[in-house]
Parts: C-alpha cells; structure tokens; sequence
C-alpha cells in the first residue's frame, strides 16, 4: 500500500493505493476495517460509474447524431430506462434497488405513545398495541437497508437497563446528536462497540460532574467523557449508575438524535422498540439516479498517471541502490581522493533529494486536479472544452469528450453494511465489462465528535471527514481521504 499525504489550504487530503486479494479473507476484512467499517457516521453516498460503450454501442451513437441533425427536434416522454441503450440499461437495472424511493406506513410520533391510556381500558389498550406490533412488522418487511429513525428524547430514557440490554451493550446501534455544533455546542454519540461519546462544553462538564478529558483541539474549553455501557458502573443498583442517570436527566436538557440498529450478525437495519417517553420519527434515506454525461478520464488515462508515479518511485529506488553502491567502491579507493568522493556522494544526495521533491509534486498535481475533477461530476457539472485553458486541469483536458455516467445517491444516515454492497455491486459490474471503473464518494457528518478508527473530530472552517473510493479492475483501490484543518489522523 502506497501513502501519499497532500496538504492544501484548510484541509489535507490523503491518498492511499491498495491491492486487495479477493480470495484472502484477511485482507478483505483489513480493507473493510481500515476504509469503510472505522467510519463509524455517514451522511451521504455517491456512486458515479463511467458506463463502457461496446463497438455497436458507439456505431449507433455515430447514426443517431446524424440522424438528429436531418429531423427536428421533438421531446419525448419516459423513463431514461426506455431511452438508453442495452449497456445504460443493464447498469441502471443492477443498482434501481439500491436507490429507488421507499414509501412507509405512517406510524404514529412513537410506538409506545398509547401505552399512557389510562389503564381501565384494557380493551381499547390491547387494540392499540396490535395495530403498533403490525406497524413494527411493516417495518421489518420492508426494505429496512434505507431506514433510519429520528428522536427526540433525554439522555436517561436511553440508558435504562433495558433499553441497553437489548440494543447498545451487544453492539450494533448508532445514534449521533443533530441540531447542536462540535463547536458550539454539546455533542452526543452512540458508536456500534456499546460506547457513548459525549463531546461537552466546559459549563456543561462542570454541571455534569462526570470524570472526562479535555479535548485535543480546544484544550480547558470542551471535554470529552466517554461511557462504557459494559464497565461496572453499569451495573444494576450500582451507586456510580444512579448518580449518572441523576446527571443525565437533571443537568441536561433533550436532544434529537438520528439512529438505527443493525445486528452483527445481518446486514439489514433492525425496527426499534424505544422506551416511554421517546418521540420517534421513522425516516427513509432520500435516493437519486440518473444518466448523464460527465467528462471524467478513461481508465488509460488513470493508469498512466499512477503509473508514471510507479516509475518514478522505482527510479529513485534505484538511485538510493547506486548511492549505496559508490559509496562502497569509493570505501576502496586511496585517502587521497576522498575529499572528491565525498563531495559527489553529496551531489548525488542532492540530486536524490530533489528527484524526491519532484515526484511528491507530480502526485500532488495528480491528486489535487483528481479530487477536483471528482468535485465537477459530484455536483453534476459537464463542463465546455472551452473553459479548460481557465480552469487549468490537465487531468480535464486530457478527457475533452463527455461519457454517459450513471450517477445515483442516498443521503440521511447510511450504514457501512450498505457502502460495502455498493462496493461488491461495483467490482462486479467492472468484471462484466459493463464499467470502466467506479467511484464511490462518502461524505461523514461535519459535527461528528469522531472521525475515522474513533479519533477525535473537530471544526475549523469545515468539518470534512469524506472520502472518495476509485475502483479499479483487479481489485485495487485509490482511496482519496479529505478530511479538516484540526484532524491529524485518517
């Protein structure tokens, strides 16, 4: 794996290449573990997939633009699906289950909000709780990869015994605050390992009275106290538990939390049965899809400049290999003449030292001109070849004919069980030949207070922590990770 780190104004961006075997197990659980499994909160997901035109593909491209010239234009109607050609239809078909609409029974603000009738109505109670077990059923009927839950609640009501038993202590569930800053305000998050994060203002540790550390960016200003629902003071009866509850429910106020529960065991998102008092508010992933046309670079084209990086790396290894080597012949030569030795030793470290300078040039101009590129087709942008000499991107330029891209989306709160579909879906749309190669974009929450493998997060002018996945044949992997000036590990 090759690592190139390239800072520019305000965040840095970290570009990793990586071979992964798809008969060892091992490395397939590293990859997964290092780029997408250790970020934990997502927001939105990308996908943009440069679809391969076969040769009759391209002859009858050539025939309808003819064709369009000699009659007039007239708009028709219907799907894109009716429109595009075999290739466009067969991609579109694979992935129309990853980003098509989900509608949902409306369920009431909370699943246990009649539970508050008064209790001389057994029947009228009983009624209500089956129409909410057949709601719940609904939910786990249904296609449950997109749905996500919104709250609003106190901190207590979710650490009863209970509700930790069966949802947080055996892993799984994700919770992260909205509504509230990492900057500004106070931060909440349940991470999938039965920790709790709570990212706090100085005041409000104070109140809370809780043991915690000062956080790395703004020491003595925001505390970070981080809850172990496994520890012993967890326990039931336990005298550090009841004072926390205490704390929890008496010093802070509610907050709205976005969540959703996923066994370890299952790559479906599990309904949720949230304590009394919980408003609850089911929500779907908002999807898009699309074929447009975007200038994005061929797969030769890509080769060649990570290539060309290759190259170089190699050249300067052999270089080091030749300084090694005259240094031990010069180790032979007279007394005399090692003052000359000495001195074109010396040149060749220099040399050596701006070769290296060179090369982390070129690979940053290649990194910094990728991620833009990537920025142009993320927000839709098929950019005139008139305004390359402006932009001044050669990767661009080097790309002036646009190509049919099927670009989708899902935005809200996105589980890696879902990204890691997406990736499987992708290589094997590459491997059919339909793709040249894939890029997968995931963009995480600008006030998550952790970032990737659990470090600390914080803001700065932005809260970046995206990463952006070229996906090439043979299983390998260019991973672009851009992340905020106050972030020091990704």
């Amino acid at each position: 794996m090759s690592i190139v780190n390239n800072e520019v104004p305000n965040n840095k961006i970290l570009l990793k290449r990586i071979t992964v075997d798809p008969n060892d197990k091992d490395q397939i659980e590293n990859f997964n573990k290092n780029f997408i499994t250790n970020h934990v909160f997502n927001q939105k997901v990308e996908i943009i997939l440069p679809i391969k035109k076969t040769a009759n593909e391209e002859n009858e491209e050539e025939d309808n633009e003819e064709n369009k010239k000699s009659q007039s234009k007239q708009k028709t109607k219907g799907s894109l699906l009716s429109q595009a050609s075999s290739s466009y239809l067969l991609v579109e078909g694979e992935f129309t289950n990853y980003f098509q609409e989900q509608s949902i029974t409306p369920l009431p603000s909370s699943i246990n909000q009649n539970q508050n009738q008064n209790q001389n109505q057994n029947q009228n109670q009983n009624q209500n709780q089956n129409q909410n077990q057949n709601q719940t059923n609904q939910l786990l009927v249904i296609n449950t990869k997109q749905l996500y839950y919104q709250i609003e609640t106190t901190l207590d009501l979710l650490l009863s015994h209970e509700f930790i038993d069966k949802y947080i202590k055996n892993g799984g569930f994700y919770a992260l605050s909205q509504l509230n800053f990492i900057d500004s305000g106070n931060v909440v998050a349940f991470l999938p390992n039965s920790k709790i994060i709570l990212n706090v203002e100085k005041e409000t540790y104070q109140e809370l009275g809780l043991v915690g550390k000062a956080s790395v960016f703004r020491n003595l200003q925001r505390y970070i106290i981080t809850l172990d629902t496994k520890s012993k003071e967890f326990q039931r009866g336990s005298k550090s538990y009841t004072r926390l509850i205490w704390a929890l429910k008496d010093r802070l106020s509610s907050i709205n939390l976005i969540c959703f529960y996923q066994k370890s065991d299952s790559n479906q998102l599990q309904s949720i049965d949230f304590p009394q008092g919980v408003k609850v508010k089911p929500l779907y992933n908002q999807p898009t899809q699309q074929i447009t046309k975007l200038r994005l670079p061929t797969l030769n084209i890509i080769n060649e400049n990570l290539n060309n990086q290759l190259i170089n790396n190699n050249n300067n290894n052999n270089n080091n290999n030749n300084i090694n080597n005259n240094n031990n012949n010069n180790n032979n030569n007279n007394n005399n003449n090692n003052n000359n030795n000495n001195n074109n030793n010396n040149n060749n470290n220099n040399n050596n030292n701006n070769n290296n300078k060179d090369i982390k040039l070129i690979y940053n101009d290649f990194i910094n001109e990728w991620i833009e590129v990537l920025g142009f087709a993320s927000l839709g942008l098929n950019l005139d070849q008139v305004k390359d000499f402006e932009i001044g991107n050669s990767l661009l330029s080097m790309c002036p004919i646009s190509t049919k891209c099927f670009k989708a989306t899902q935005k809200g709160f996105i589980s890696n069980s879902f990204i890691l579909e997406l990736i499987e879906k992708i290589k094997l749309m590459i491997s059919k030949g339909l793709i040249e190669y894939g890029v997968l974009n995931i963009f995480g929450f600008a006030d998550t207070p952790i970032s990737w493998n659990s470090i600390e997060h914080n803001y700065l002018y932005g809260g970046e922590n995206d990463q952006s996945l070229l996906i090439l044949p043979n299983n390998q992997f260019i991973s672009s990770n851009l992340i905020g000036t106050y972030d020091y590990y990704c």
